[in-house]
């Protein structure tokens, strides 16, 4: 969440009505150095509280008029991409950003690896280990222990809450 690309927005943007909703909604999950963010049109429609074919009409109307930059399939994730543009600010127009393993807009190193690459070997034996001890020491959150928390809480086999909850860990 980026309360500075929204304050900007609530500043500078010339958008109006639902264009300026749907703006806000964008810059809410927008990152603050590139102000780049890839929600999904149901969470943004459900946001500013209109329906999915409405929202991307918006979507390709703020697009069209300049306000927002969409990449199709563009994010880790494989959602559309959204980059809010800034034309008032004269450091943020580009995309000089290097990603998670180089260099930010101002300059910053940023510490965080590169999520595209393999663990090394030490960290990937240290995981494995830490993870054969926490099952010898019964640290395991496997099927027996989520049933358990289930039943404790008082949620029945046959409501959909255990249903969910228990997807892909049956007996």
């Amino acid at each position: 969440m980026s309360v500075k690309i929204m304050a900007e927005v609530w500043e500078h943007s010339q958008a109006k009505g639902s264009e300026l909703l749907l703006l806000l909604a964008l810059s809410h999950y927008a990152d603050s150095v590139r102000a780049e963010c890839w929600p999904s049109v149901r969470r943004l429609a459900l946001m500013i509280r209109m329906s999915e074919r409405n929202t991307q009409y918006l979507l390709r109307k703020l697009a069209k008029d300049g306000h927002i930059a969409i990449t199709l399939r563009g994010s880790p994730r494989k959602t559309n991409l959204y980059r809010v543009l800034r034309p008032w600010c004269k450091d943020c127009t580009g995309h000089e950003g290097a990603g998670a393993t180089g260099c930010t807009v101002h300059g910053a190193k940023a510490f965080a690896p590169d999520p595209k690459s393999e663990p090394k070997p030490e960290e990937r034996e240290r995981t494995r280990a830490r993870e054969e001890e926490d099952v010898r020491k019964g640290n395991y959150s496997g099927p027996e222990k989520i049933e358990s928390f289930l039943r404790s809480a008082g949620i029945l086999e046959t409501s959909d809450i255990y249903q969910y909850s228990m997807n892909g860990h049956q007996k």
